[in-house]
């Protein structure tokens, strides 16, 4: 292993290095012929060209020097790819998923270019004044910060009589706005000085009463082509519209069969 390519995971924190290793390294057959190494941003060092990170030796895991990876996967969760040039010696490194966390807006737009425009939800940038016309004609809408993170600051929005229920998380609304009140009264203080997204909302089917959602994980094979890894559903509590809040996951396959057959 002394020659093999050098393959870097890079962590946000140093507390996470042995974790994500041993992750990986049940991944790496010795046919693979390489040797991983976690690291944060901050154990890179420009002057000497090296990182100190964690590897898994004959003795265990062990922290040592090592000289920069040949290549760099991104675990932190980062908004621009200014991690990397802050630890410059990174330049010039191959480095994967230098973006992590995506803004809402620009997905969006990218996706109506494609050809899944027609299953997206409607989607406007935040404009307060548009709300009660969208509401009288959707009757439900989500409110959404572009950089999302486990459903915070997401809001859901219903038109139920001339009144609009504002909730969090829960179906049940925390916030109720008035026929007759300026919407922007209730909803600016919850806003701050992020940027948001209207979106539609779409009455979705249940399971037991409960909100689900399917996730899809999409990663490049050894060919080099985009293919399925995994797809998964997580189960929300009950009242709870919010599926990061979840009770369990489960196989999406398993669960959509039987949703289906209910519903047959």
């Amino acid at each position: 292993m002394k020659h093999s390519p050098l393959i870097g995971i890079m962590v946000k924190r140093k507390k996470d290095r042995k974790k994500i290793l041993k992750l990986y390294r049940q991944f790496c057959g010795e046919d693979l012929k390489l040797q991983l190494c976690s690291f944060t941003p901050a154990a890179v060092s420009i002057r000497g060209k090296t990182v100190t990170g964690i590897i898994e030796t004959e003795e265990g895991f062990q922290e040592t020097v090592l000289p920069l990876p040949g290549a760099v996967y991104n675990r932190c969760y980062n908004k621009t790819a200014n991690i990397f040039n802050t630890a410059g010696a990174l330049r010039g490194t191959r480095c994967f998923n230098t973006i992590t966390r995506l803004n809402k807006w620009v997905v969006y737009t990218l996706l109506k270019q494609s050809g899944v425009k027609r299953n997206l939800p409607d989607t406007f940038l935040y404009d307060a004044n548009m709300i009660p016309a969208l509401l009288a004609s959707w009757k439900l809408l989500y409110l959404k910060p572009v950089y999302g993170h486990i459903g915070k600051k997401v809001y859901r929005l219903e038109l139920v009589d001339s009144d609009i229920l504002i909730s969090s998380h829960s179906i049940a609304p925390s916030i109720i706005s008035w026929e007759n009140e300026d919407i922007r009264v209730k909803i600016n203080p919850l806003l701050g000085n992020q940027q948001f997204i209207l979106q539609k909302g779409i009455r979705s089917i249940q399971v037991d009463n409960c909100f689900f959602d399917i996730r899809v994980l999409v990663q490049k094979n050894i060919e080099g082509h985009w293919a399925v890894s995994v797809m998964a559903c997580r189960v929300a509590y009950d009242d709870f519209f919010n599926t990061s809040i979840y009770q369990g996951i489960y196989d999406a396959e398993t669960l959509l069969d039987q949703v289906m057959k209910r519903k047959a």
